[in-house]
């Protein structure tokens, strides 16, 4: 059948450049660490990395955010680094643990974004530091809507 020997072939290449777009954000990390070491941002002109990634090379607030925290927890952490290198943890995983690790519990910690889903990982950092996922937020979805983020507790 033609359409299934399309459809298999369109899986396997949208698997391969996921695969390979994991593989870029860790190198984006290792490239971060050296951008950070040598203040590279600073010869920019910005402030600091997050600055530097949103205007510089205009990546979104949430990316740049992510890629800030995770460069400078691999940095702290190299056990982290392992991690990510090795591909036991993805780059949004390890962003969701950061605020949570320490020397102590960096390897429990790895080990629960290994086997958790990232909504289950989210409630596991909640439940060990609940200001890490606490926050309300309003923005615009249109010119005469507003989309609102509340926080409120989960019956038991």
């Amino acid at each position: 059948m033609k359409n299934e020997k399309l459809i298999i072939e369109l899986h396997e290449k949208s698997k391969s450049i996921s695969q390979e777009i994991a593989r870029k954000e860790v190198d984006l990390i290792l490239v971060l660490q050296q951008v950070i070491k040598h203040k590279v941002y600073l010869a920019y002109k910005y402030p600091n990395l997050f600055k530097y990634l949103t205007l510089s090379h205009q990546m979104p607030e949430w990316r740049a955010y992510e890629m800030s925290v995770v460069t400078k927890a691999s940095m702290k952490f190299k056990k982290l680094e392992a991690a990510l290198l090795c591909g036991k943890i993805s780059v949004s995983k390890a962003r969701r643990i950061a605020p949570v690790i320490d020397e102590a519990n960096i390897d429990n910690w790895m080990r629960r974004a290994q086997l958790n889903s990232h909504r289950n990982l989210e409630k596991l950092v909640a439940g060990e530091n609940p200001e890490v996922s606490l926050y309300e937020s309003a923005r615009y979805v249109s010119e005469k809507q507003i989309e609102l983020k509340i926080v409120i507790s989960e019956k038991d």
